[in-house]
C-alpha cells in the first residue's frame, strides 16, 4: 500500500474505505451519488433538503446520467423538478441503505431530516488525505457504474 493509505490499516477508516469499494453494489448511481455530494459539502451532518437540491443539480450538471433517474428524466423540465419528491426519494433509498446497519457510517434522522456521519468516522472524513481517497474511490466507482450501464442499456436497445 502506499504510505498515504497505510496509517489508515486497522482504523474505522479502512472500514469506511472498504465499504465504498466492495459492499455498495449499487443498482442505481444515487448513492454514489449522494457521496459526491457529501464530499463537496462542509461539515459533517447536512440537511435531507439540501442533499436533495445538491442531487437535482448533479443530474441537470450530468444530463448524459439523468436516465438513471427516471422520474425527474421523465419530467417536463427536470431543472424545477420538485425537492420534496428528490427529498423523499434520498431518504427511502440511498439515504436509508447508507445508515440502515450498525456498520454503515451514517445516520438517518428521519424526525428532522439530517444525515450525518457517525462519531468513528469524524477523524477521518476531515482528514484532507483520507477525503481525497474517500473521493477516488467514489469517483472511480460511479464512473464504472455509468459504464457498465451503458453498455447494459446499449445491448438491450440493440435486441
Amino acid at each position: 500500500l502506499p504510505e498515504n493509505e497505510e496509517r489508515f490499516l486497522d482504523t474505522p477508516g479502512e472500514a469506511l474505505l472498504k465499504h465504498i469499494e466492495m459492499d455498495l453494489n449499487p443498482v442505481k448511481s444515487y448513492k454514489l451519488v449522494v457521496l459526491k455530494i457529501l464530499l463537496d459539502l462542509p461539515g459533517t451532518a447536512w440537511e435531507v433538503e439540501k442533499i436533495a437540491r445538491e442531487f437535482r443539480d448533479y443530474f441537470i450538471a450530468h444530463p448524459e446520467n439523468l436516465y438513471d433517474y427516471e422520474e425527474m428524466a421523465r419530467a417536463v423540465d427536470p431543472g424545477v423538478f420538485p425537492l420534496s419528491r428528490i427529498a423523499a426519494k434520498l431518504k427511502s433509498m440511498p439515504l436509508n441503505f447508507l445508515s440502515n446497519t450498525e456498520k454503515d457510517p451514517f445516520i438517518l434522522d428521519r424526525g428532522i431530516g439530517l444525515f450525518r456521519l457517525k462519531e468513528e468516522f469524524l477523524p477521518f472524513w476531515n482528514d484532507a488525505a483520507f477525503r481525497e481517497l474517500l473521493r477516488e474511490r467514489v469517483e472511480f466507482t460511479l464512473l464504472r457504474y455509468f459504464q457498465r450501464h451503458r453498455r447494459t442499456s446499449d445491448r438491450k436497445r440493440d435486441l
